[in-house]
């Protein structure tokens, strides 16, 4: 799906790809989540060579991560999921 949502086969706003989570996991906003989005919109660095755009919390807690820097370690329940 992520293959064909990046070659455009895909209108805006019709899909996105989703983690699957443990519907038991003890943070309810953390059930199934959405990872990536569809947006046709040139970028200012890339044009228009991709249409698939991480959300914002999912990106966040990744760079989180890299950096070793966090204003909120104990609220980022991606970092915490994606990591340990």
């Amino acid at each position: 799906m992520l293959e064909n949502m990046s070659r455009g086969m895909y209108e805006e706003g019709k899909v996105s790809l989703r983690l699957k989570i443990d519907y038991k996991y003890v943070n309810p906003t953390m059930r199934d989540p959405v990872a990536y989005r569809i947006k046709y919109t040139p970028h200012p660095h890339a044009k228009d060579k991709w249409c698939i755009y991480p959300m914002y919390d999912f990106t966040h807690g990744i760079c989180e991560n890299i950096s070793s820097f966090s204003l909120y370690p104990s609220q980022n329940h991606f970092i915490i999921w994606l990591f340990l």
